[in-house]
This record gives structure tokens, sequence and C-alpha cells, in this order.
């Protein structure tokens, strides 16, 4: 059997360090790019940057949705989720907050209200406050909405009408989780838990691909001057495989909990999350041209060459049983390195499920305000993040 280049191939042979090359990325480009001797010093660090730079804001557009999702903008009290008030707050848009903390916004409570409110809205309005929808017509939230006393009665009787827990201070629970998690039956649950295994492939193909990657990216890197370009890739490959499969579990579970759980919800909010997943691979196929591809497949190559030729070297300074003898622990040694990576990728797509499907089904009970739901996400993956990034160092 013979090998793309004529070469005879012994089953023997230990496989090299290799990557898909049917499914380029542009981190694969950078690692290309910095192990090239006719690439300038400029181009390796502009390569290494703009892999860095993407996988940076990939993981920062997951953030984005997390904190969009768990602190919704709005124009008026109305568009709030059940159990939150629009204001101005600590970010640049009006925001809804949770109702939990309207009387210390509004320093108002239930006697004050009393007093204060009637003349504010006027007595009709006031009489009729049951009846009311406070939209648009009664205030308008603009970034430059003043806080003032109409304000602050507005968002009271807002909270008064619609948190559940008004009888309780408002505390107690976040309403419109509990809301969402009450409409979920047999049937929701089966689509949640067969749509997260099949949104664990690309997580488990992006962690496999970035491993792979780096095993070519050290393969080619030998000992001397420290190689700053490599190491920014390797920061990339790192942050592929142990951050991004946790800010995608972490986004995911914030967009199914403050939507309404509906099986066209749970379609929608899968497949967002695995195209953004696949991002780096469709950069890939929409900059990178031939000259690119074909630069990504030869450092592939390369590095299967050298290591057939490191190998041919060896068994001719040694005794042929010796020789015959490190072939086999060779090969053997890296069928099981193949094999654990192929484990671990699919045990870290498996764990995010499992991540996701506990998070999911006890999120109503640890979140008993709005304002939290960032929090929790952010909290519950941190420790299994770090876990696997300690026992995955081994892969």
């Amino acid at each position: 059997m013979t090998d793309v280049e004529g070469h005879v191939k012994n089953p023997a042979d230990p496989p090299a360090p290799r990557a898909d090359p049917r499914t380029p990325t542009l981190s694969l480009f950078a690692v290309a790019s910095v192990l090239r001797t006719d690439i300038s010093r400029g181009g390796k660090y502009l390569h290494a940057a703009g892999a860095l730079l993407f996988a940076c804001v990939q993981n920062y557009a997951f953030y984005v949705m997390v904190v969009r999702a768990s602190f919704p903008t709005c124009t008026s009290m109305t568009e709030c989720p059940a159990g939150t008030f629009c204001a101005n707050g600590q970010f640049a848009l009006p925001t809804c907050y949770d109702c939990a903390g309207i009387e210390a916004f509004t320093q108002l409570n239930v006697t004050t209200v009393e007093e204060v409110c009637p003349a504010e809205l006027g007595h009709d309005k006031w009489e009729n406050r049951d009846y009311l929808d406070f939209d648009h017509q009664e205030l308008w939230m603009r970034p430059d909405t003043a806080e003032s006393t109409r304000q602050q009665c507005i968002g009271y009787l807002h909270c008064t009408a619609n948190d559940l827990d008004a009888e309780t201070g408002f505390e107690g629970r976040c309403d419109y989780l509990a809301l969402h998690k009450s409409k979920m039956d047999g049937g929701s649950w089966f689509m949640v838990v067969f749509f997260a295994v099949l949104w664990s492939l690309p997580l488990t193909l992006n962690v496999q691909e970035a491993t792979a990657e780096e095993r070519v990216l050290d393969h080619h890197l030998t000992g001397g001057a420290r190689n700053i370009p490599a190491e920014m890739v390797r920061l990339t490959l790192r942050i592929r495989r142990c951050v991004l499969p946790f800010s995608a579990t972490a986004a995911t579970l914030v967009l199914m909990i403050t939507n309404d759980i509906t099986a066209k919800h749970i379609i929608l909010n899968f497949f967002s999350i695995i195209f953004l997943i696949e991002a780096d691979n469709v950069a890939a196929v929409l900059f990178l041209g031939p000259p690119q591809q074909e630069l990504m497949e030869q450092t592939v190559k390369e590095a299967a060459s050298e290591k057939k030729t490191t190998e041919a070297e060896s068994e001719k300074t040694a005794p042929e049983a010796e020789s015959e003898k490190t072939g086999t622990d060779g090969a053997s040694e890296l069928s099981e390195e193949d094999e654990a990576l192929w484990l671990w990728s699919r045990a870290q797509g498996v764990f995010c499920v499992v991540v996701l499907a506990v998070a999911l089904a006890v999120v109503d009970t640890y979140v008993t305000e709005c304002n939290d739901v960032q929090h929790f996400a952010e909290t519950c993956l941190v420790l299994p993040a770090f876990l696997l990034l300690v026992l995955g160092q081994g892969v």
C-alpha cells in the first residue's frame, strides 16, 4: 500500500497528527501560517492575532446573548416579562429589572403609593388603575428619561398588577421563569433532550478539531527561541477547546428559559447556537481561498511525512527486533491517543448536555430574582469548566 507521495506504507507505522481538510478553520490556517518559514513575521502575528480575535469575538457573542436575554431592553412597562419593570439603570438602554427591587428603586410602598400617586396620575386613572396598560402612551422609556414620581408610580403599579409575589413584597421567585417552566411537559422535555444531543455534535467536533490542530502545532514546534505567534495560536485553540463549549451551554440555557419553551422556540434556539459554534468553519470557507486551503493541507501532510522519516531513521539505528517492537508500541500508543481524543471529545459533549438539562430543571428553584439569571448561568458552569480543563490537559 502506498501513500499520496508514492511511499510504501507500513501497516505498523503510527498515524501522524492530522486535521480534516474538508472542514478548514481559521485557527488551522493560523497554525499553518506561524509554522511556515516563507511567511513574514508580521504576517504570522497578523494571522495569529486574527484567529485569537475571532475566538474572543465568538465567545463574546455568547456572552452578549446571555446578558441581553437576562436583562431585556424595553421602551415601556408592558414590554417587560412577568415580574419585572422597565427602568434606566446600569445599561445604556432602559432595561427590565426584577420587581423585588421596585421599593428600593421608587422609595414607595403600600402606604406611600396611596398618598403620592393619585395626585401624580390623576384621580380618574388612579381609580381605574386596575384596567390600565402602562404602555408607551402612559410612559415611553428612553435612555434620557429622567427619574420622576410619575415613572416611580407607574413602575410600582405595574409590579403590583403583574408580579405573582406582590402580596409577599415581590420576593419569592422569578415570575417568568416559573411561568415558562410550568408550561413544560413530557413532550417538551423530550424535544429538549433530543435536540440537545444533536446540539452536542458541533461542540464535540469543535473540541476534536482544536485538539487535532494543537497536535499539528506541537509536532512542528521544536526547542529554541520562543515563538510568540505560535503561543497566540495555542491560546486560540485552548479557548475553542475549553471555553467555547461552556459559553455555548450558558447561552443555550438562558435563551431556553427566558422564552416560552415551545417546539418552535426549542428548535430555533438550538439551531441559532449551532450556527454560532460553527462560525469558525463558516468564516474559513468564506474568507480562505484555494492558496490558503492548500497551505493548510500541506502543513498537515508535512507533519505526516516528517513523522514517517523520524520513524524510518529510528529503525535504521536499532536492531531489527527492537525496531519492530518500537514501531508496534508507537502505533499502539498513538492509536490509544486517538481513541482517547475521540472518547474525550464526546464525553465533553455529553457532559454539556447533562449540565444543560440539570440547570434547566433547577433554574426556577435556585433563581429567585430575575436579575440573577446571568449569574446562575455563569456560576453553574465555572466548576464543570474548571474540572474539565484540568482533566482534559492529558488528552
